[in-house]
């Protein structure tokens, strides 16, 4: 689960989990598509969402509901994924 998950109110895992979950949903429909343009859109729609995911924990950690080392993990997977999908998405 989320690190921290348990101290976050309920909208909050909500909007991170639809952000994840767009994350999530953009790489796999670019990954099935053919056409150039169609997969580096999805890839940038995706690398926005990474963004959003990002903003919400640093919300929650200016907040105190989110332990800074916690966030400072997921920080580092969130740029590791943004890498990948700027990778992608120039191909």
């Amino acid at each position: 689960g989320l690190p921290g998950a348990p101290q976050l109110s309920t909208r909050q895992l909500r909007q991170v989990d639809h952000a994840g979950t767009s994350l999530v949903l953009n790489i796999a429909e670019a990954n099935g598509r053919s056409v150039s343009g169609e997969r580096r859109n999805l890839f940038e729609i995706a690398e926005s969402a990474v963004v959003r995911v990002g903003t919400h924990l640093e919300l929650w950690t200016r907040t105190e509901e989110l332990d800074p080392e916690e966030k400072a993990c997921a920080m580092a997977l969130l740029d590791r994924i943004a890498t990948m999908l700027r990778g992608l998405g120039s191909g």
